[in-house]
C-alpha cells in the first residue's frame, strides 16, 4: 500500500491488517515519511511494517516512530535477530519461503518470539510472485501459532482454502492478485473478498 487515496479505500473494508512495505527492492516501497502523513489519517486497521533483511535498529526506530502495530520479517533473519526484536517490544510475523523439503523443525526457534508466523511462495524478490505453493505442506504444520497464508491467493481461491485439508489459517493475505498496479489494490474486489472470508459465505 502506497497511496492515500488507495489506503483510504481499503480501510473502509475493514481488513484486520494493512500492510507497508519497507523493503527498497519491492515496487511496493513506501518510505516513512509518506507513512507517517498516511497513518496520521488512518489507525483503524492493524498496521505492520514489511522488512526484508533490515539493520534491526533501523526496523526498531521505525516501528516507533510510526506507532506500528506489527512488524512482518520476510527475509533471513535469525532467531537472534527476532528475539532482539521482541525485546524491543515489537509485535512480530516472520515469514517463511515454502520451499521444496521445507525443515518444519526450524520454526522451533522462533516461536516463543513470534506472534504469527507466514507462509509465502519462494520468490527471489521475497514477495509479490502471483503464484501459489502447495497448501498440501501445510499439513505438517503443529505450532501452537496462528499463521498467515500467502503467495498468490486469488479472488476465487477462498473455496479451495476453506476445502483443504489444511489447519485454518488465522489470517489470509490480500495480495498482488487484488493489484491494480504494484502498490494498488481493486478496492472493490478487497471489499468484496473480505465480506465472503468473514461471512463465511
Amino acid at each position: 500500500m502506497k497511496y492515500q487515496d488507495n489506503i483510504s479505500a481499503i480501510v473502509k473494508c475493514k481488513p484486520d491488517f494493512i500492510g507497508f512495505i519497507f523493503y527498497p527492492g519491492s515496487p511496493r516501497f513506501i518510505d516513512n515519511h509518506r507513512t507517517n502523513c498516511i497513518l496520521e489519517e488512518d489507525k483503524s486497521s492493524q498496521t505492520v511494517g514489511v522488512f526484508v533483511n533490515s539493520d534491526l535498529n533501523l526496523v526498531i526506530e521505525t516501528v516507533q516512530n510510526l506507532q506500528l502495530d506489527y512488524v512482518q520479517l520476510h527475509g533471513n533473519e535469525s532467531a537472534l535477530y527476532v528475539a532482539k526484536l521482541k525485546e524491543a517490544d515489537c509485535k512480530i510475523i516472520k515469514a517463511f519461503q515454502m520451499i521444496d523439503n521445507f525443515e518444519w523443525a526450524r520454526l522451533n526457534e522462533f516461536t516463543e518470539n513470534i506472534s504469527y508466523f507466514l507462509f509465502d511462495t519462494p520468490s527471489e524478490k521475497y514477495g509479490g510472485s502471483g503464484s501459489r505453493f502447495n497448501w498440501k505442506k501445510l499439513r505438517q504444520y503443529k505450532e501452537n501459532k496462528g499463521f498467515f497464508l500467502s503467495g498468490g491467493i486469488a479472488f476465487n481461491d477462498l473455496d479451495d482454502i476453506r476445502n483443504s485439508d489444511i489447519p485454518e489459517p488465522y489470517c489470509i493475505d490480500i495480495n498482488s492478485m487484488f493489484e491494480i498496479e504494484p502498490g494498488v489494490k481493486d478496492a472493490a474486489l478487497v471489499d468484496i473478498f473480505i465480506k465472503k472470508v468473514k461471512t463465511k459465505i
